[in-house]
């Protein structure tokens, strides 16, 4: 069974897989196009782990050094949809640090970790 965690937070995902910012499907898809979705990513292996586990269909990788993510896909909203379910399902790990520490490394599960400890941040601002 795999170990893959994920979080949502707006339109990222934190996954042990990777880190991904979903786009959401073109609103403007002409006749005879299919409605895709944009996968964003820091580094380009966590799309490469994204296609080999879940999103075989993903496109073709774009790297820009211009955008706020420098590498991107798309891949049709449907299928994105059924890899986001397929990944709910996969999820069988007692520990998200320890899953990505297992699956990508300690070094990604530190950043990881960094990242939970920022959104904690949320949690102390809501408290009574």
């Amino acid at each position: 069974m795999r170990s893959l965690v994920f979080v949502l937070v707006a339109v990222t995902m934190l996954a042990g897989s990777g880190l991904y910012a979903m786009e959401p499907a073109s609103a403007g898809a002409g006749a005879g196009q299919t409605e895709s979705a944009g996968e964003r990513a820091r580094a380009r292996q966590d799309l490469l782990n994204l296609k080999e586990s879940y999103l075989p269909g993903l496109g073709e990788i774009e790297e820009s050094d211009k955008r706020d993510y420098r590498y991107r896909a798309r891949v049709p909203q449907e299928v994105f949809a059924e890899a986001l379910k397929e990944m709910a399902l996969d999820i069988d790990y007692p520990n998200f640090k320890n899953s990505v520490a297992t699956t990508q490394g300690k070094a990604r599960a530190r950043l990881h970790g960094d990242v939970w400890v920022r959104l904690l941040d949320l949690q102390r601002e809501d408290a009574p």
